[in-house]
């Protein structure tokens, strides 16, 4: 888990974690672990 930890780095591969707005509440995730979906063309 990685609540709360923004802006340190990631356990599992270092990167630094991030933070997204998702349906009005902050979530920290890690983009190199946890890509962001592509969106549809």
């Amino acid at each position: 888990n990685v609540y709360g930890r923004q802006g340190e780095d990631c356990p599992n591969c270092a990167a630094i974690l991030d933070n997204i707005k998702l349906n009005g509440r902050a979530s920290v995730f890690c983009p190199e672990c946890q890509p962001l979906p592509k969106p549809n063309r």
